[in-house]
């Protein structure tokens, strides 16, 4: 008896490439297939990896034995606050007319530790009145800084200057944070040496703020946000490198 045909599927069978193939990428770009394994001669000089892996020597000096802070300041370092604070004070003044907003180091540091424990707490979501209430509100949040004084600063915060904003944009896009995000790859780099398994990925931060380089990705759990290119050490998760994607040029 004679099988009966199926509808709707065809059989499809990839063709195994070999070396000396060549790939064609959309922008026009052609790559010829290498076969690694039947290569012969000595490694070129600029692949063989001469560093041990893991913590720099500058790390491992500013590192304090049983201080997780101090670690935490090899990536958000005194310029950098000095940065936020500068800008901040600089948007207050403009807005308030006057110079009654000034923020401490200290308190960048208690600010930012609240923007952590809110996120590690799961709790980003939540509003401020919930994370502050003093009846179901975990006590961190109250013992670090008031709510008044949080919701001044988030007003407020800001990590480049307005005046020169306009100019600025031209050339970049993404003027307003890239001094502090050039700030935070210089300390990735100083601190860390990788091995030799790296990878390169896309990062989907979310957020709802206007913005003219939001992208839109449906296959991620939040569907609207501001991607990056990260450059990751696959062994440790450890981020090297990265910067936004900003759109077609």
């Amino acid at each position: 008896m004679e099988q009966p045909k199926q509808r709707g599927r065809k059989s499809t069978q990839l063709r195994k490439k070999n070396a000396g193939d060549v790939e064609h990428s959309p922008n026009g770009r052609s790559w010829t297939l290498v076969d690694a394994d039947n290569t012969s001669g000595r490694r070129s000089q600029q692949n063989v990896l001469k560093e041990t892996s893991g913590p720099t020597g500058y790390a491992k000096r500013n590192i304090e034995h049983d201080s997780p802070s101090s670690a935490l300041r090899l990536f958000l370092s005194k310029p950098m606050l000095n940065l936020i604070k500068t800008c901040t004070e600089a948007e207050a003044r403009l807005k308030l007319g006057n110079d009654d907003l000034t923020v401490s180091l200290e308190e960048l540091e208690a600010f930012i530790a609240i923007c952590y424990a809110r996120g590690a707490l799961g709790s980003r979501v939540l509003d401020k009145y919930d994370v502050w209430d003093q009846d179901w509100g975990p006590p961190f949040f109250e013992k670090t800084m008031s709510r008044n004084r949080f919701s001044e600063i988030m007003r407020f915060l800001r990590f480049d200057v307005r005046s020169t904003r306009g100019q600025r944009k031209v050339a970049d896009k993404f003027c307003r944070a890239s001094d502090l995000w050039a700030k935070f790859v210089d300390a990735c780099l100083a601190c860390y040496k990788p091995t030799t398994n790296m990878t390169v990925d896309e990062q989907l931060y979310p957020t709802c703020c206007r913005c003219p380089f939001i992208q839109y990705m449906p296959s991620k759990p939040d569907k609207y946000g501001i991607k990056y290119w990260l450059l990751c050490e696959a062994e440790n998760r450890y981020v090297l490198n990265g910067s936004p994607y900003l759109g077609t040029l």
